[in-house]
C-alpha cells in the first residue's frame, strides 16, 4: 500500500492590528473569501490560526496545495491545523471551506437514517461557502450559498449559523481571546 503525502502551505507572521478582535478578524475573512470566491469562482480550504501577542493577534494561515476531496486529505488538513495551534498557542482559528449543507434534515437526521446517502447525492443538499469561527468557548458560522445557475458561480448572502458549544479545535485553543 502506497502513502499518500499532504503538502500544506503556511504563511507565518505579521499582525492584525492593535487591540483586534477575534470577531473583526472573522468578519474580514468572511469579506475576503467573498472576493476570492467572486474572482475565482472556488474558495481553497484555508484555515487561520490567531495568537496572542503583545498589543493584539498574530495570524498563522495554513492551506492545502492541492485538492482535499478524499477522506485522507481532509484527516491531514485537520490534523495540521491542530498542530498549528498547539505550536502557536492558538486563541482562535477561523476556517474557510466549500461544503454540503443539509436543507430539510439536520445532520443528526442525516446521521441517524440507516440508509443515507453521501452528503453530496442527498436531494435536500445546498452547496455552500462556509466560515467558522471558534474559540475555547465555543465555535459560531456562516454560510453563503454558492449559486450554479448562471454562467459563474456566485456566493449568496451570508446566513448567521448560530452559535456551537464545541468545533473541531475548542478545546484545543488556549484561553478565551478578549471579545
Amino acid at each position: 500500500m502506497t502513502s499518500v503525502e499532504y503538502k500544506f502551505r503556511v504563511i507565518e507572521g505579521g499582525e492584525c492590528g492593535h487591540g483586534a478582535d477575534v470577531s473583526d478578524v472573522a468578519d474580514a475573512i468572511r469579506e475576503r473569501a467573498r472576493r476570492i470566491f467572486t474572482r475565482d469562482g472556488y474558495h481553497w480550504p484555508m484555515a487561520m490560526v490567531l495568537s496572542r501577542v503583545p498589543g493584539g493577534l498574530a495570524p498563522t494561515i495554513i492551506s492545502p496545495e492541492s485538492s482535499i476531496n478524499e477522506q485522507g486529505s481532509k484527516t491531514a488538513f485537520l490534523t495540521a491545523v491542530k498542530r498549528l495551534i498547539k505550536e502557536h498557542k492558538g486563541v482562535a482559528v477561523i476556517t474557510v471551506t466549500e461544503a454540503w449543507k443539509l436543507v430539510g434534515q439536520t445532520a443528526e437526521e442525516w446521521l441517524a437514517d440507516a440508509n443515507h446517502r453521501p452528503m453530496r447525492l442527498h436531494p435536500e443538499r445546498l452547496e455552500i461557502l462556509g466560515v467558522t469561527l471558534e474559540t475555547r468557548g465555543g465555535a459560531q458560522g456562516w454560510s453563503a450559498p454558492i449559486l450554479r445557475d448562471g454562467a459563474e458561480p456566485t456566493l449568496g448572502e451570508w446566513q448567521r449559523s448560530g452559535s456551537l458549544l464545541v468545533g473541531s479545535f475548542c478545546e484545543l485553543l488556549e484561553e478565551r481571546p478578549r471579545a
